[in-house]
């Protein structure tokens, strides 16, 4: 036990003259007076950091892309919030919805389909118009063939 307690203590005296004495490092020399007090450094109201003048850097072209797309996603968003609109729950691929609609039957080309707000559900869009909310179906997977429409006058 005493030798291990000697061979520690001579590895530590061994590693603390090698750190001491590294060529790296210049040698130790007693510190000179110092002549008197410095003057204090005049302050500023704004540190001066570098680069603080610099301009910001440009955008990348990439990021103009992705503000464009994101505009124009947003410009495209349902009018009216999704908790407004009537539900269609449990609709599964194959199911047909049946709509009465006072303004008329739109166009195919005219139903389109948008995601909501909260990701999971779709929105139906018929003339840029929020009408009625999908639920737990991605936009992707409708079609305007899903809807069949019935004139509020024939009922």
């Amino acid at each position: 036990m005493f030798s291990l307690f000697l061979a520690l203590t001579f590895a530590v005296v061994l590693m603390t003259w090698a750190e001491l004495s590294a060529p790296d490092r210049p040698a130790r020399r007693a510190a000179a007076p110092a002549p008197g007090p410095t003057p204090a450094p005049e302050m500023t109201a704004v540190p001066a950091w570098p680069g603080a003048s610099a301009p910001p850097p440009a955008p990348i072209d990439e990021t103009e892309a992705l503000i464009a797309r994101l505009t124009a996603a947003l410009a495209a968003a349902p009018e009216a919030p999704a908790e407004d609109l009537p539900r269609v729950g449990d609709f599964a691929p194959g199911d047909r919805i049946e709509l009465e609609l006072p303004a008329g039957v739109p166009a195919p080309r005219a139903i389109r389909f948008a995601p909501s707000p909260c990701g999971r559900d779709s929105i139906a869009l018929f003339d840029e118009t929020a009408e009625l909310v999908i639920e737990n179906t991605r936009p992707e997977t409708l079609t305007p063939a899903i809807f069949e429409f019935r004139s509020l006058q024939a009922a």
